[in-house]
């Protein structure tokens, strides 16, 4: 019936300190130089109402690479276009509103081919938006034959 600390670095390898903080076999500073990662597991058997331990992680490595302006300013457009192609497919369709929404094929071609929009929708990702099939550019009207 123990409590103990157990550290496993990026390699596997395993360490528990199971006794008082400042014995030989728990120093009062440990090293672990083993790759990226430390993980620690705490295990008590509930013995005690006051136990645990406390510890202190500081990492050290190399230190972060500068970013430019441009490639911030790139991550964070791409983030943007993101946000606004997401927000844009979760938008109704033409068929979910109605026939009577009226896109003027000028305006629709101008947006499309637009050179913040024309990457995005290169591919036709979504099937509404063929110009001529989808897009009314016009209230429906019938010919002589009645037919819509």
């Amino acid at each position: 019936r123990y409590d103990y600390l157990e550290f496993t670095d990026a390699r596997g390898r395993k360490t528990r300190y199971d006794t008082k903080v400042g014995t030989d076999k728990w120093p009062k500073k440990v090293t672990f130089k083993a790759g990226p990662r430390l993980q620690f597991l705490f295990h008590s058997d509930s013995s005690h109402n006051e136990w645990g331990y406390k510890f202190t992680v500081t990492a050290y490595g190399l230190p972060d690479v500068a970013v430019s302006w441009g490639l911030d300013l790139q991550l964070l457009v791409s983030r943007l276009m993101g946000r606004l192609a997401s927000q844009c497919m979760a938008l109704k369709s033409v068929h979910q509103l109605g026939s009577n929404m009226v896109v003027p094929q000028a305006k629709m071609a101008l947006v499309l081919s637009s050179p913040l929009w024309k990457p995005v929708f290169r591919h036709q990702v979504c099937p509404e938006l063929e110009l001529e099939a989808s897009w009314p550019t016009h209230p429906h009207r019938t010919n002589k034959e009645g037919e819509v």
